[in-house]
């Protein structure tokens, strides 16, 4: 139905106190599409059921490795300074350390890689600490591996700084020889030497070379007696009681949740492409105008009567109302259009029994009938309730 006079009703702006109402509309309109959300639900927890059989029971196990800075000594002579959890983070997942892991297992240095895909290295924050986790089939097996990661790591740093010092102690050497040398051929000229200005001159360098090997024999002995140990493990593996990550009941329920967001997208794509109207908010935004009444369905294969009964009588009655005395129609009112979109019967009907309603309100109403070509109201209105149109009496 539509107004024969244009409006402004057909550009009706939306307040704001009308969007709460809009997306509870839009919702149980997403709510007619139960199968597509049903059918997400039961894919979601297919998928979570299917991933924890696919996976297995896992076990992580970890242990703690506390690092320690290097020496006073260490530091002075330019080889160590702060900790840097960063770099020894890197080195423990490094594939030396790896190697030196597997060859303690007693693994071929070919699983070195693959042991080290389970391998998590972690530096709690604010502490010098590493943490070495790692995800096994078995409990003992992740213990096992956890603890030889760690003293491999170890190890390995430790060998690290005893080869530097190794170096540095054969660099002193080196600079200590060609010193020995002079300092005992400067031991044997005194002996020859008698008492005078070169006596002094001999002796003054002679204490000078025993002062330099003295100095390089001082910083040889301090290397030796460095602990090059880089850390300890405070907090050995043990074997976990329960698997790690995540259960059964917990998957099933991820998979639900993610089943219903699934579904609901698919019912939210399904609602934008479907054309059905399905609500009267659906024909305002489609036409972008006022829903003046929705008429009842009526039964398949049982014709009804051109002159409404019951419900589908006061709907009618209903829009007659609105369009007599709603002041959004109170400037037109005075010609009334039904347009068909289809099926003529439909608009026949609608025409009549809106012109019967304002009838009954005591309005006076002429019914037109625009269909030129094929006119079929004045045969329907003959044969209605068995009369015959004609002049009614006054009393």
């Amino acid at each position: 139905m539509r107004e024969g006079a244009p409006g402004e009703a057909s550009g009706r702006i939306m307040h704001a106190h009308e969007e709460p109402d809009l997306l509870r509309e839009q919702f149980r309109q997403l709510l007619r599409y139960r199968t597509l959300i049903t059918a997400g639900v039961v894919l979601g927890v297919l998928a979570g059921l299917a991933l924890a059989l696919s996976r297995g029971d896992s076990y992580t196990a970890s242990n703690e490795v506390a690092l320690r800075p290097s020496s006073q000594v260490m530091q002075e002579l330019g080889t160590g300074g702060e900790v840097s959890m960063g770099s020894e983070r890197r080195t423990a997942l490094s594939k030396v350390v790896s190697r030196r892991a597997a060859k303690e297992l007693g693994l071929p240095a070919g699983r070195a890689d693959g042991l080290a895909r389970d391998l998590q290295v972690t530096n709690p924050p604010n502490t010098v600490v590493l943490r070495f986790a790692y995800t096994a089939e078995s409990p003992v097996d992740a213990a096992v591996r956890a603890d030889a990661f760690a003293r491999a790591f170890i190890e390995y740093r430790k060998q690290e700084a005893d080869d530097r010092i190794e170096h540095m102690i054969g660099s002193y050497e080196k600079q200590r020889k060609p010193l020995v040398e002079e300092r005992d051929r400067l031991a044997s000229e005194l002996d020859s030497v008698g008492a005078g200005k070169g006596y002094d001159s001999v002796v003054s360098s002679h204490t000078s070379f025993v002062g330099q090997i003295a100095d390089i024999n001082s910083r040889i002995s301090q290397l030796e007696a460095l602990d090059t140990t880089p850390g300890t493990i405070v907090s050995e593996a043990a074997p976990p009681e329960s698997p790690s990550g995540p259960g059964l009941v917990l998957l099933l329920a991820l998979g639900a949740v993610v089943g219903v967001g699934l579904g609901l997208l698919a019912a939210w794509v399904r609602l934008v492409f479907d054309p059905t109207v399905r609500s009267p908010g659906d024909v305002v935004r489609a036409l972008r105008a006022p829903v003046l009444g929705v008429l009842p369905k009526q039964r398949r294969g049982r014709p009804e009567p051109l002159l409404a009964e019951g419900r589908l009588a006061e709907e009618y009655r209903s829009v007659a109302f609105r369009l007599a005395y709603d002041e959004t129609f109170a400037q037109r009112r005075r010609l009334l259009v039904v347009a068909p979109r289809g099926d003529i019967e439909s608009v026949l009907a609608a025409s009549v029994n809106l012109a019967a309603s304002f009838a009954e309100m005591g309005r006076d109403v002429l019914l037109v009938e625009a269909n030129l070509r094929t006119p079929v109201l004045r045969d329907q209105l003959h044969h209605a309730d068995g009369m015959r149109p004609g002049w009614a009496e006054s009393g």
